[in-house]
């Protein structure tokens, strides 16, 4: 099986921002389509797995606008969270 591509900032800052908001799983992947088709960038969908984590761990993880800047440029491994 072929490793999907990674998030781009753009993609990764359309999570963030909108899982933060509440967005549901769909809203979240229809921004991501929009922003795939304006890019050009092949089509990635956010799993249930990776909006759970994002909700439950890295959110909980971001609690100053720098910390967000940096969770988009360069994210922490799921167990560097708390480190």
């Amino acid at each position: 099986m072929k490793r999907q591509r990674n998030y781009t900032k753009g993609e990764r800052a359309i999570i963030y921002a909108a899982v933060a908001a509440g967005a549901t799983i769909d809203e979240v992947n229809d921004a991501l389509a929009d922003e795939q088709q304006v890019t050009g960038m092949s089509a990635r969908v956010l799993p249930q797995s990776s909006y759970d984590m994002v909700k439950n761990k890295y959110l909980g993880s971001i609690t100053t606008t720098k910390d967000l800047w940096e969770a988009i440029n360069n994210p922490k491994p799921i167990g560097n969270l708390n480190k």
